[in-house]
């Protein structure tokens, strides 16, 4: 019997008494395009044997069954759409199809008929899905903005009848329904935070047989620039004109931020977060600030301010002292201290190494750069320094000021009485800035020595008379004369008389004796009368 005859018998028997093999199919199978489908059978255990069965196939677009396999005893026959396709279980008579296509879905009826001419017949549906593939997530927009932004990630996949899910590492996203929404194949973020999924974020594509995932994605939040700090080095707030600086400037910003730098408020030339300085310049001196700008979330912050001066040290310090003599008592004195560079916060005064003390003479004018001595005394002289100070440094000059004085308190030296053997010497004293010059006279006639000591060896009794010595000073025009009388004995004659001390002490001794006496007698004339 020839197949075509077979199936006529076969739809025949089918017609006149068959019945249905509810359990012989499930009555739903999926498969995958690309890949095999089984479809299983479950015979009754009843059935003595069987003896003949067949597939047959139909769709939406061929609504007429096709026969798909046919067996007959040991004879089988494979519908030419389905050679090489098709296995059949020869004791179980499950059916495997494959690779699958998409025009493999539809309905697929079997029909047994077993040895004792009862017939089986059954049916399932066959879903043939597109294989889970390339997956991936795309998001936008392309560079969010912290807060300003919403973000929308979907997962995009190859596949038929797809659901998704997302996940966070190991654990799925959450979603609160507010700041993160979960919309079938998209994950909404909204105003989103630089802290948000931080991943890796990667998402499942599913279908009823399979699943794929896609490469991990870590979401990139632009934000910032915030907390810019700045710090300097030097941190002095005063710097030496010629001394080098240096500015760092840090901001926390995604992506990294460009630093720029400011002056007054105006824009330097010089880029980064290092801004260093060398030989500065008073012109560099003001205010300096760090600005962060993020080219993407179109922020800038700027840092505190630092404040620096920039002073030139103080240089070349000089005190210009009168041009002229000074007298004391006639001559005024101005001492003026400047300096060649540099400009001077303040300005000591000190003489003799101790802080000058102004007084109705003692005068300093308002800048205290000049000190006026009105009618100079010889208390004035001695060593003027004048310090000129500023916040970099300290410079100083020193002065001598000599006044002219005298000569003053004259006097003459030496003994008044000589014996002949002995040897005089005379010395004539005298406070004078400068020097004076002597001249010696002996009762009224100028000697010859000009020096302030007069000496005469082995007196005679002609020397003994009056000395006067006069001191001259050239400066202030003064003479000062001062004398001394000298007395010229005969050799022992002074050491025979007695010396003052001796007389002034036999003089004290009579006094006290006649004290005593005196005392004695009123005591005695007290007792008489009592």
């Amino acid at each position: 019997m020839d197949f075509y005859n077979f199936r006529l018998l076969l739809l025949i028997l089918t017609a006149i008494g068959c019945r249905s093999g509810d359990s012989l199919l499930p009555p739903n199978i999926s498969g995958v395009i690309g890949r095999n489908v089984t479809f299983p059978t479950a015979l009754p255990a009843s059935i003595s044997g069987v003896a003949s069965l067949s597939w047959t196939f139909k769709s939406p677009t061929q609504p007429q069954p096709s026969p798909v396999y046919t067996r007959l005893n040991d004879n089988e026959k494979v519908a030419s759409g389905y050679v090489g396709r098709i296995l059949c279980n020869k004791t179980t008579f499950a059916l495997q199809l494959g690779p699958l296509t998409s025009m493999d879905g539809g309905t697929y009826s079997l029909s047994v008929i077993t040895l004792d001419m009862v017939t089986l017949t059954a049916e399932t549906i066959l879903e043939v899905l597109e294989a889970v593939a390339d997956v991936k997530v795309i998001y936008s927009p392309r560079e969010p903005v912290e807060i300003n932004s919403t973000v929308v990630l979907t997962c995009v996949a190859q596949g038929s009848s797809l659901s998704y899910n997302w996940m966070n590492g190991s654990a799925p996203v959450v979603a609160d329904g507010q700041h993160v929404t979960l919309n079938r194949s998209q994950l909404i973020i909204s105003s989103v935070f630089r802290g948000d999924l931080l991943g890796p974020i990667y998402c499942i594509a599913q279908n009823k047989l399979e699943s794929a995932r896609s490469p991990v994605f870590n979401l990139t939040v632009s934000y910032g620039p915030e907390k810019v700090a700045m710090t300097r080095v030097p941190t002095d707030e005063v710097l030496k004109k010629g001394s080098n600086m240096t500015l760092s400037c840090t901001a926390q910003s995604s992506p990294v931020a460009d630093l720029l730098w400011l002056l007054n408020g105006v824009l330097l030339p010089m880029k980064g977060s290092t801004l260093y300085l060398s030989g500065l310049t008073e012109e560099q001196s003001g205010n300096y600030t760090c600005m962060a700008y993020n080219n993407i979330t179109r922020r800038y912050t700027v840092s505190q301010v630092t404040t620096v001066s920039i002073i030139e040290a103080i240089s070349g310090t000089n005190i210009n002292g009168p041009a002229s003599l000074l007298i004391a008592g006639n001559s005024t004195a101005n001492l003026t201290c400047k300096a060649l560079a540099g400009k001077a916060d303040r300005v000591v005064w000190f003489k003799d190494g101790k802080s000058l003390e102004t007084t109705p003479r003692v005068i300093l004018n308002g800048d205290k750069s000049t000190v006026s001595i009105l009618e100079v005394q010889k208390e004035d002289a001695g060593k003027y320094s004048c310090h000129l100070i500023n916040s970099v440094n300290t410079d100083i000059d020193n002065y001598v000021m000599v006044i002219n004085y005298g000569p003053e308190n004259v006097k003459i030296t030496g003994v008044k009485q000589v014996e002949v053997v002995d040897t005089v010497v005379m010395t004539c004293l005298a406070a004078s800035v400068p020097a004076p010059t002597y001249v010696w006279k002996f009762n009224g006639t100028v000697l010859d020595t000009t020096t302030a000591e007069y000496k005469i060896n082995k007196p005679d009794y002609r020397n003994s008379g009056i000395y006067t010595c006069e001191a001259y000073n050239p400066i202030t025009g003064l003479t000062n004369i001062a004398t001394h009388s000298l007395l010229v004995k005969g050799e022992g004659e002074l050491h025979d008389q007695l010396s003052d001390g001796a007389i002034a002490a036999i003089v004290i001794t009579v006094l006290i004796i006649l004290a005593v006496i005196i005392a004695f007698i009123i005591h005695k004339k007290r007792k008489v009368t009592e």
